[in-house]
């Protein structure tokens, strides 16, 4: 007897796929961002913010989605988009602790280097920081889209368990 059949598989397969490289491109949105400006600019209530940013760390995610969506009234499985936002905001405070982890660890030389090499804005960021900052991109990435595969995906099996 076999559990899933081929085509609901690579369905699911291809779903679960699209949601987790659309959640990591949102946590890491929503995570990188927040974790750069209250590191490097003057915002105010930047200590607000963070704190905020880590409190969806008291609910698992598939909690905090459901909740989400609860809130807004839809149904989990019907919109992609919305649900990859959803997810990406409930992974973001763990793209906003290591990304803020990583900016602390780097050393305040940085900064003046690149203002001794002329570089500012977009090029300070590309020459300097990005490549600085490429492992714990890739890292937050992969670890977005590994939560999201998995709760996505085991949903998909227990809602097709369920319609059987």
């Amino acid at each position: 007897h076999v559990l899933l059949s081929q085509a609901y598989f690579w369905d699911s397969l291809k779903l679960s796929l699209y949601v987790g490289l659309s959640t990591a491109v949102f946590a890491l949105t929503f995570g990188v961002i927040p974790a750069w400006l209250t590191h490097f600019e003057k915002v105010p209530l930047s200590k607000e913010i963070s704190l905020l940013q880590i409190l969806p760390l008291a609910l698992p995610l598939h909690m905090s989605t459901g909740i989400y969506l609860e809130i807004l009234g839809w149904d989990l499985f019907s919109r992609k988009l919305i649900l990859s936002v959803l997810m990406g905001a409930s992974l973001a405070p763990f793209v906003f602790i290591l990304f803020r982890l990583r900016l602390a660890s780097l050393p305040s030389s940085i900064e003046a280097l690149a203002r001794q090499l002329g570089l500012q804005g977009l090029l300070k960021l590309q020459r300097v920081y990005l490549p600085l900052l490429t492992p714990i991109l890739l890292f937050s990435f992969l670890l977005s889209f590994a939560g999201a595969i998995g709760d996505h995906g085991s949903s998909l099996l227990m809602k097709h368990k369920s319609n059987q």
